[in-house]
């Protein structure tokens, strides 16, 4: 794979500050199964309950190859959304800080996701 990216950003001149990788995840926030129970201190009996609630929320991380530091919190329901209202707004913001022609190749890397290319 490193070797794709390598001829490509070859071929296509791509900048560094346009290589985009992103990766969702699972961010869970309450303790699941057997990690961690809430009880009062003393109590003899503890019940566990809801030991199959997995209460997460998916996260979208992305670095770019440049030194930049970019996050949003725009609540997004799918990948398409986020790439058209975080990521693509932020490529263009890029291209114009750096003199760079908004039509510049860009390379964008999701994980584990199939993309259509914009």
């Amino acid at each position: 794979m490193i070797y794709r990216i390598a001829y490509l950003s070859l071929i296509h001149e791509i900048p560094p500050m346009l290589y985009v990788n992103s990766d969702e995840t699972g961010l869970q926030l309450m303790p699941a199964g057997n990690e961690r129970t809430y009880a009062v201190r003393g109590v003899q009996e503890i019940s566990i309950q809801n030991q199959g609630d997995k209460r997460q929320v998916t996260v979208m991380l992305s670095s770019s190859a440049g030194a930049q530091s970019h996050w949003s919190t725009i609540a997004i329901a799918s990948l398409k959304d986020f790439v058209t209202l975080v990521l693509f707004p932020w490529l263009v913001q890029t291209c114009k800080a750096h003199g760079l022609c908004p039509k510049t190749q860009k390379m964008i890397l999701v994980k584990s996701i199939a993309i259509q290319c914009i």
